[in-house]
């Protein structure tokens, strides 16, 4: 689904955004209170739509702000945001290369919906499929690999340690 920020304020009465950016791929905190959103941009140098940077916004009317962005020089996205069953950390897929190198990444989340710490990253491989599966209770997350061998689902614990099948 994406919403332009024009049709969404349209529908819903909030405040018009200032850029012409289109919102897409959001998901609800488990409160219900925030918003985790992608925003894509049409890059006119090279005539194509990015997704580099990961917004969080209030559920009700309010404004939304950055809380991740790819670096300028990368040709890389970010995709599938998705929270924690606590409502503590997001998670979302990304690559600064393109789909050479996909990584799962997990951005610490504050009450308020402002960056809590570091992103920490985790590399792929490179057979991976674009989706996060969801996270179990206990804050793993599982992550779709293909079957070749593998199990279809591996989950990360969100603190370090080896992955489980």
């Amino acid at each position: 689904m994406t919403i332009s920020a024009s049709t969404a304020c349209r529908r819903r009465g909030c405040v018009e955004a200032r850029d012409k950016a289109n919102y897409t791929q959001p998901t609800l905190s488990p409160d219900g209170a925030r918003i985790a959103y992608v925003k894509m941009e049409n890059e006119v140098s090279s005539n194509r739509f990015v997704t580099k940077e990961i917004w969080i916004a209030p559920a009700g009317v309010g404004e939304g702000s950055r809380v991740y962005r790819l670096p300028e020089t990368t040709r890389g996205w970010v995709q599938s945001p998705i929270w924690s069953p606590d409502g503590r950390f997001l998670a979302f897929l990304a690559s600064e290369s393109g789909n050479n190198h996909r990584q799962v990444r997990v951005l610490p989340v504050r009450n308020d919906g402002s960056p809590g710490g570091e992103v920490a990253k985790f590399d792929l491989p490179s057979e991976t499929a674009d989706v996060l599966a969801g996270w179990t209770k206990d804050n793993r997350l599982g992550i779709l690999i293909p079957p070749s061998g593998r199990p279809l689902c591996t989950l990360f614990r969100l603190l370090g340690g080896r992955p489980r099948n």
